[in-house]
């Protein structure tokens, strides 16, 4: 068998260099590296090899010793400096007031090897805006990697002396979980979480092991640079085409890690990415908490890239190195086990306790909680935890899609505080009662139920309150593809479409008044090119420091021209109808003849276009002035 020289060190240390700069720099502006989080796939690969060569390497009697020497090594590698991390962070999260309980369960979940199952639960999106700001979202890959520790040294200790039913077994699993990986690509968390939908990449690393092992698998030297270029190029390609770049660089990242075990002083054996490689652990620990809560915009953002490498050395010399490789490396295999699993169990209930004892912080990135109110679908029109009930003599039936679900903060605030009943119902689409949109499916349909539902429910002096994107359907936005709108199977144009609404919307207007019940339309929020999470500097906001949010700031011009005609239309039909009327909210953002997604360096919106909690709390007076006007 050929021997694995020093230079397979230095060439996985330069692999792993590679994929944290990927990560980090994707983390820090996804325009810079649009597909940099596929470092992570990177991560996988080399650890499937890494993790199956050390498991070759254990010579033991019996499977509980196979197991106390390999988790003993584990535990040492992981623990102390994660640990660590996640104490460093809480700290920041104190001193910037930037505590949240998702934040706060997912660092303790961390520490327990869970914090991928626990995001699975809470996140709605793994490319969603609402987790950007969670300062542990990171630590899922460290869950997966952990619960694959389960599965391997028990596979590799019952079946290594049979080689080849190692590599069917091994395999198999691989197809199993890459089968359910492309079968799962609609359920995007789960897709991208699950240890069973990632097992696949750790398993092609395990695989590339066996096979050159015991197979002496060469790669020459002049194929291997070729094989860095694409996995370089794979982070630079559009994330749209995710489907075919995480296949090809699982593929080319097996061959560049042959390719550096096939000769000496490897091509991509770069000092600096060496170096970068050896502390990869701790950068990708410090990184997205350096990035989040100490973020300093423009060109000072040099300072958060000089304190994340401080960290990560002192983290690999303080932490890492001593627990490896020096004196708290004696350390009995037992006596590790039982401290870091006691540690680790102490921190994370301690973690979650304070989670649940004070829930007063939230994240201004987060989503609306749903806790109190959650809408009801449109084909299931009043289930129980749809409805604020109150003795009112006044119900508001919230109607729209994503954005009036984003009004729930507020919503809340008309019932606590005022009394009001309320109900939300959920449209996935636009309200109509005329037009239908491809996407969508029956948008008349839907809309001609929730008519229905409040002429039978409603009474007089209740208030419909609708809230749409309604710059997707008949303007433009800055971040979403425009939605086409059919009638009778024929597309028409935005100003016809805005026609047809207009008059549909007059009609279930004059539909209502009939029964004494009124209208409120919320125009359209000013939306955004930037997500606000580019312009936020928690430290510099803690300082009480002003900055200038550059990236998050438009003309008023701009924006009253882009939503303009449907300003317009809606002028028109609430001077036409006395039980019809608008609530716009761009007064709220406006100063100087700009716009802004901030308001006294706090941000207003959790992306580009959806009002975050602290927006409700400045919409919720426009709302209270204009029902007890009606």
């Amino acid at each position: 068998m050929k021997s694995i020289r020093s230079d397979f060190v230095t060439g996985i240390e330069s692999m792993r260099g590679i994929a944290v700069i990927a990560v980090i720099l994707y983390h820090f502006d996804t325009n810079l590296v649009p597909s940099g989080f596929l470092g992570v796939d990177l991560f996988f690969i080399i650890s499937g090899f890494v993790i199956t060569k050390s498991l070759y390497k254990i010579k033991a009697k019996n499977i509980s010793e196979y197991l106390l020497y390999f988790y003993s090594a584990r535990f040492k590698r992981i623990f102390p400096a994660l640990i660590v991390a996640v104490f460093f962070t809480l700290i920041l999260l104190v001193l910037t007031d930037q505590i949240n309980t998702i934040s706060l369960r997912t660092g303790a979940a961390s520490l327990l090897g869970l914090s991928n199952l626990y995001l699975i639960k809470v996140q709605d999106d793994y490319f969603g805006v609402d987790q950007g700001f969670n300062v542990f979202n990171h630590t899922w890959s460290l869950g997966v990697e952990e619960q694959f520790y389960i599965l391997l040294p028990v596979l590799l200790f019952l079946l290594k002396e049979n080689r080849r039913a190692l590599i069917y077994t091994s395999l198999f699993l691989l197809a199993v979980s890459f089968i359910l990986y492309v079968s799962l690509s609609e359920h995007i968390v789960f897709q991208y979480y699950s240890p069973i939908t990632r097992l696949w990449q750790l398993m092609m690393g395990s695989v590339a092991y066996q096979l050159y092992k015991n197979n002496n698998t060469l790669i020459n030297p002049k194929w291997t640079i070729l094989f860095f270029i694409l996995v370089i190029v794979c982070f630079f390609i559009d994330r749209d085409y995710i489907a075919i770049t995480v296949p090809t660089l699982s593929i080319v990242s097996v061959l560049l890690i042959w390719g550096v075990c096939s000769k000496e002083h490897s091509i991509i054996s770069n000092k600096y990415l060496i170096y970068i490689g050896g502390i990869s652990y701790s950068l990708y620990l410090y990184h997205l908490p350096i990035i989040r809560l100490l973020n300093f915009p423009g060109y000072w953002s040099i300072i958060q890239f000089a304190l994340l490498f401080l960290l990560a050395i002192a983290s690999g010399k303080l932490i890492e190195k001593p627990f490896r490789y020096g004196k708290l490396s004696k350390l009995t295999k037992q006596r590790i086990l039982q401290f870091f699993s006691v540690i680790s169990v102490i921190s994370s209930s301690l973690i979650i306790g304070i989670s649940y004892a004070d829930n007063s912080y939230k994240d201004p990135f987060s989503r609306p909680g749903h806790d109190k109110l959650k809408p009801s679908r449109w084909d299931d029109i009043g289930s129980a935890k749809s409805i604020l009930y109150s003795k009112s003599k006044k119900s508001l039936f919230f109607i729209g899609d994503s954005h009036s679900d984003s009004l729930i903060p507020m919503m809340t605030m008309l019932h606590e505080k005022d009394g009001f009943q309320v109900q939300s119902i959920l449209t996935n689409g636009l309200f109509t009662t005329v037009l239908d949109e491809k996407s969508h499916g029956m948008l008349s349909v839907r809309g001609k139920a929730i008519v229905e539902y409040v002429m039978k429910n409603g009474k007089i002096g209740d208030v419909l309150v609708i809230t749409n994107q309604l710059m997707q359907y008949f303007g433009k936005t800055y971040n979403q593809p425009d939605a086409n709108i059919i009638l009778d199977k024929k597309l028409l144009t935005k100003e016809d479409a805005l026609s047809v609404y207009s008059s549909d919307l007059e009609f279930i207007t004059q539909k209502l008044s009939k029964k004494g019940i009124s209208i409120i339309i919320v125009a359209p929020f000013p939306d955004f090119p930037n997500h606000p999470i580019a312009c936020y500097s928690p430290v510099l906001k803690t300082l009480k420091i002003s900055t200038k949010y550059n990236n998050c700031v438009i003309s008023r011009l701009e924006q009253d021209e882009r939503r303009g005609n449907i300003v317009s239309v809606l002028k028109k039909i609430s001077e036409k109808h006395s039980n019809f009327y608008i609530i716009d909210t761009i007064n709220i953002v406006s100063k100087n003849n700009y716009i802004s997604s901030y308001k006294d360096n706090t941000p207003l919106y959790y992306d580009d276009d959806h009002p975050n909690f602290i927006f409700n709390q400045y919409i919720y007076p426009l709302f209270i002035n204009k029902l007890n006007s009606i």
